[in-house]
Order: structure tokens, then sequence, then C-alpha cells
């Protein structure tokens, strides 16, 4: 029992086949018409921005390409660009006092500001010095004598390099070769 084609009700007629490939094409024209016309706000990624001592900042971030970007301070367009061929934009803040910033980064689908993401941005700047280190001295300062200084820099009880090294030798956990490529076993 073979089944032909030919059986099948509509497709010796060419209507079956014909109405799925066209239905198929027009479903196809609507979802891609439908993508165009309800097109999402575009994405906004910003680079970390750290704590700074300069009274100068960069904001950088990336969107889609040549989309409006805005900075915003207070609700108000500080700075206005488009991203470039690849999505990439810059603002740069010149003459910060010490404090801190809050702005607001956003992005839109059209100029019309249509569709926006946005996203807050802290620059804090701090030009205050640290403290200058200060040095404590002893009350008591030793002379000068080289005889004083020797006695105050002589090991206590620590081995020099030579001496652990012959131990170790004598010990077996090294060989002689091994510590003279280190120490120099006929220094003073």
């Amino acid at each position: 029992m073979s089944l032909s084609l030919r059986k099948i009700p509509g497709f010796r007629s060419g209507k079956w086949w014909k109405v799925s490939i066209t239905s198929g094409f027009y479903l196809f024209v609507f979802l891609t018409i439908l993508a165009v016309l309800s097109s999402s706000a575009p994405t906004l990624a910003l680079d970390k921005i750290d704590p700074t001592s300069k009274n100068s900042v960069s904001i950088a971030g990336k969107t889609h390409s040549n989309k409006p970007v805005y900075l915003l301070k207070d609700n108000k367009i500080v700075q206005s660009i488009k991203s470039d061929s690849s999505g990439k934009f810059y603002f740069a803040l010149n003459d910060l006092k010490d404090g801190n910033y809050t702005y607001t980064i956003e992005t839109c689908n059209s100029e019309k500001k249509d569709k926006c993401k946005s996203e807050n941005v802290l620059i804090t700047v701090d030009q205050t010095p640290p403290p200058k280190p200060e040095i404590a001295l002893p009350n008591k300062l030793p002379n000068d004598s080289e005889e004083e200084i020797a006695e105050r820099i002589k090991p206590q009880g620590i081995p020099s390099m030579q001496q652990d090294g012959i131990m170790k030798v004598l010990a077996g956990v090294t060989s002689l070769d091994e510590l003279e490529r280190v120490v120099d076993l006929y220094a003073a």
C-alpha cells in the first residue's frame, strides 16, 4: 500500500503548498515589521569610576551605535553626544572641586528622547593630600663611634647566611656546591 502525493487533497491542484508558502512569507514580514516598530531602549554599560584625587574625570561607556547619549545633572542636560559606530561614548568633566558628584547617563533610541535607558554615576573627588608621616627617633641616639654601632648591629642569636648554610651542609640538607652559588664562603 503506497501513498501517492496525487491522492492528497489540494496537492495536485497546487493550492495546499502555495497557501503554506505564502502564509509563511506573510508571517515573516509581519514579525520583521513588528520587531522594527517595537524596538526597545538601547542597552547601556558604563566603565567603572574609582574615587580620584584629580579635578578632571572622564565617564566612558558603550551603547548601541550612533545613538544620542546625555549627561544629566539634576535632570538638566550638561553635555550631549552621539555614540560612535561601535557604540562607545566619552564625557570629560573638568575643574571639579573636592566632594561627591551624582550624574545620570541617559541613552535613547532617537533625539526625541523616546525609549531611554539611564544609569546614575557617583564621582568622588578628594584632593586633600595624606598627612606626612612622622618619624619617631629614640630618646637616646648612639654615638658615632664605630665600636658602638658595630656592637648594636651584631646578630643576636640569629646565624648568618654562611653559618646557616654550613649547618645545612653538615646536616646533609644541601651540598657545598649549592651553598657556594648562594653565599661567598671566603668573605671575611
